[in-house]
């Protein structure tokens, strides 16, 4: 049992079928509460996250980052400044390695520390004034970018690719245009949710150069090349969240970020 209360938050959509074995997949750590904002599921999410006691939701049509800042903000207005906060996605399973790694690191957790890749912990003190960008895309990267920029100490555990990680969770994978494709069922609107999440992925990771952006694609066809280079030239018109004069976001992170073993 933590020592002290551990408050969790995040953002859900259409997840009816993952919700209820997320939620008890997290139960060993005996959160406090949970914050959760939907973005108006239809396939029953919402009603099944209402019949919680200990779940705070509220519904709002929103991008991811600005999604988990409202609930964040939900959270913050109820938690004491020694409350462990944890950030988790409701279409993961997580394993018992994944418990027992954040109870682990929540007995030395310090303010002004975040453990990145378990949940963004840190303590309910060290999250105020640390917002969430509104992307859809690198939100994540934008946010550990800010926190250094503010002096807040991020650990990081060096990525040893995804069987790796697959041992703290199961998620379904869906990344791009077929993740785009679970919020739009027009293929017009698919394609610009799609071109909107290019787009924020440079707003989030702010790269200086198109080449350097294009890279992070992983793909080379002519319709991905236009895709990023418009996407790249109307992040730059929109404005990018930019933490350093000379590197982008991710290099930033590279510099600055504390690497940790297990």
């Amino acid at each position: 049992m933590l020592a002290r209360r551990i408050l969790i938050y995040g953002t859900v959509y259409n997840n009816a079928n993952r919700i209820v074995a997320s939620l008890a997949s997290v139960a060993p750590l005996m959160p406090h509460k949970f914050y959760v904002v939907d973005n108006y599921s239809f396939d029953g999410t919402y009603e099944i996250l209402r019949k919680h006691k200990n779940i705070e939701v509220t519904q709002m049509r929103c991008k991811r980052g600005k999604g988990r800042g409202m609930a964040l903000k939900m959270l913050l207005k109820e938690a004491r400044p020694d409350d462990y906060v944890l950030h988790i996605d409701f279409d993961v399973v997580y394993k018992q390695a994944y418990i027992d790694i954040v109870k682990k690191k929540a007995k030395s957790l310090c303010d002004n520390e975040i453990y990145f890749d378990f949940g963004e912990l840190s303590t309910a003190r060290t999250n105020q004034g640390l917002e969430w960008a509104n992307l859809n895309a690198f939100e994540d990267v934008e946010r550990c970018a800010a926190a250094l920029e503010k002096g807040i100490r991020v650990y990081r555990m060096r990525a040893h690719g995804e069987e790796f990680w697959h041992k703290f969770w199961e998620n379904e994978e869906v990344v791009g245009k077929k993740r785009e494709a679970r919020y739009e069922k027009n293929l017009l609107k698919t394609y610009l949710r799609f071109f909107v999440h290019v787009m924020d992925a440079e707003r989030g990771g702010a790269y200086t150069h198109f080449s350097e952006f294009y890279n992070i694609s992983g793909v080379r066809s002519p319709q991905h090349f236009l895709v990023y280079f418009f996407a790249f030239i109307a992040a730059r018109l929109k404005g990018t969240y930019r933490h350093d004069k000379e590197l982008d976001n991710p290099s930033f992170i590279e510099k600055r970020v504390t690497y940790i073993q297990e």
